[in-house]
This record gives C-alpha cells, structure tokens and sequence, in this order.
C-alpha cells in the first residue's frame, strides 16, 4: 500500500513492496546474496583495481531487457552507449550518470537500469562511460556529463526534451550537472531523476548509522574511498548539494530505500530542495536497500519502481509533470 502525504510543492510517498511469496523469497535470497558478495568485497581493503574487476564479474547476474538496442556511441570524445527502445518511441532522451561511488561502473553495469528506462518509457537513453577517479579526480566525471549533455543539444534535441538522471554518485553528479547548467545561464532540462544521490560529502546522515548493519549493498569505508578519491572539494557548492542553492532546478523525483545507509541524503536533499522552491516528489521504498533497482530482473518492487521513475521522465518531456 502507498501512503502519501504532500505539502506545498513537495509529495512524500512511502512505498511497501509486493506482499506475494514470491517477491518474499527473492528479495531475502538478494539480501543475503549481496551481503556476501558485493557488501563484504567492495569496500577499501580489496583496492579498487579489484573492485573493479569483481563489478564487472557480477555485471551479467544483473541483465537489462532484451527488448531495446544499444549503440556505442562517441559524444564529442566522451565514449558512451545509447539505449534506444524497440517499438514505440517517445520525442526527448534520459541522460542517465551510473553509479559506483566515482570510481567503479560503466554503461554495462547499469543496463538493469537504463534498458528498462527505455523499454518503459520509448525515451532513448544516453550512458556516458564517463573518466573514473582516482586516476582522474573531480572535475573529470562532471566535465564528461557536461560535454554529453552539450551533444544532445548540438545534435537537435531541445533542453525541454531532456531528462537528467543517476544513481548514487551517478545522482551526485545529475545534481551537480544540473547546478552547472544553472549556473552557466543555459535552459533547464526538464526533470531529474535521482536514485539514492549521494548529497552528503561528510557522510553524516543519521541513517549511516541506524542503516549499518541493515543495507546489504553499501558500507561507509566504501562510500568514503570514493569521496576521497574523487576528490571534490566540500566546499564547492556544486559538489555539496546540502549547501548549494537549489533554485531554478527542474522538477524531480528521487527514490531511496529505507533500509540504506544514505537514506538521509535523499531526504535532506528533498527538504532542501522544498525550501528553495523546487517542486520535489520523493519515495521512499519500505524493506529496500540502495539502488535496489539493480535486481530488477528478480525483483517485482525493481521493476515497479523503475516504471515510476519512466512514467515521471514521460511526463517531463511531454510538459506534464507534477
């Protein structure tokens, strides 16, 4: 059941999962899988060398939908995959920045995420596999979604017909993309989409604590390697989203588990965002953990989940949002 509240500009929903057996089953055999074999191994004492190549081995239990095609792609330099949908196509396309706390993912870890964004919306999806750090710091992923957004602009799609979106560090940098934008003068997109942004440069959000032993995915020795390698300084606005000025940003849907780490993030964010006049909708998913959206392909609430988050990017480019 769906429990929501709104006030002013902002609409909170809290989202229970499936109650079938099912769904049940699955979702505790993913909790206790990712425990084991993401959670324990990402983190700083198996170097991000190691990391990486361990992503890259999980990549294939986490498949995207076969009903899309997927081009690489050079936007202007930057390699990337285009996710286009088979069938109907909507007019606008989903810059979507993946995750990986700066330093770990690409295109192929993500498409989960990004070909079910395709599948459900008719949007094209453009991934960049944008530079990761430590081996090139910040502002080099920021840079690289600059240049990506620049080339749809330059290629005839209209800003109105864009939608922003990310997950974790990906969400960071959708943020931080957006304020740049802003901050250059340049026409807003149209909406944002954020999965568990993480907005905190100080990792000081209740939830790190209260979520520790609870989120399976996610540790804060791992989080903070990432921060430190990436290397933004925390006193950018633009790469603190808790201290930046928020207004004039598009309308956005965030979606975070409860049962994560970086809960706080997503609801500081929102409030911030609120008070700044951002028109704001955020869900938060009972009994998930971050970007449970990964196990799409075993998880009914996944994929729920992502059909929101298309049906949101939907009504952005077509102008009906909120």
């Amino acid at each position: 059941m769906d429990v929501q509240s709104a006030e002013g500009n902002f609409i909170k929903i809290r989202i229970a999962p499936p109650n079938s057996w099912l769904e049940i089953i699955s979702a505790s055999f993913q909790r206790n899988f990712l425990r084991v074999a993401f959670r324990a191994l990402i983190r700083p004492s198996f170097g991000i060398q190691f990391q990486r190549l361990w992503v890259g081995m999980l990549s294939p239990l986490m498949p995207g939908v076969m009903d899309v095609s997927r081009q690489k792609i050079l936007a202007d330099g930057v390699p990337a995959e285009m996710v286009m949908p088979n069938g109907k196509n909507e007019k606008g396309v989903v810059l979507y920045l993946h995750g990986g706390a700066y330093c770990l993912g690409s295109p192929q870890s993500h498409r989960s995420i990004t070909t079910r964004l395709a599948a459900y919306s008719g949007l094209s999806i453009l991934v960049p596999d944008y530079r990761l750090a430590p081996e090139h710091p910040s502002p080099a992923a920021l840079l690289d979604a600059l240049i990506c957004y620049d080339f749809l602009i330059s290629s005839g799609t209209p800003s109105k017909q864009i939608v922003i979106g990310g997950d974790s560090a990906g969400g960071a940098l959708a943020i931080s993309l957006s304020l740049t934008l802003r901050d250059r003068g340049d026409s807003m997109p149209a909406g944002l989409v954020l999965i568990s942004p993480v907005t905190d440069p100080s990792i000081s959000g209740d939830s790190v604590r209260s979520n520790a032993r609870v989120d399976p995915m996610v540790n804060e020795g791992w989080i903070r390697q990432g921060l430190e390698s990436y290397g933004a300084s925390p006193n950018d606005s633009v790469s603190n989203p808790l201290t930046a000025d928020l207004r004039g940003l598009p309308h956005m849907l965030i979606q975070v588990g409860d049962q994560e780490i970086l809960m706080s993030d997503s609801t500081r964010f929102a409030e911030r965002a609120i008070a700044h006049g951002v028109e704001c909708q955020l869900e938060v998913h009972e009994q998930r953990w971050h970007v449970f959206h990964l196990q799409a392909f075993y998880l009914l609430s996944a994929r729920s989940a992502l059909r929101r988050l298309a049906d949101f990017t939907v009504k952005c480019v077509s102008g009906r949002a909120r």
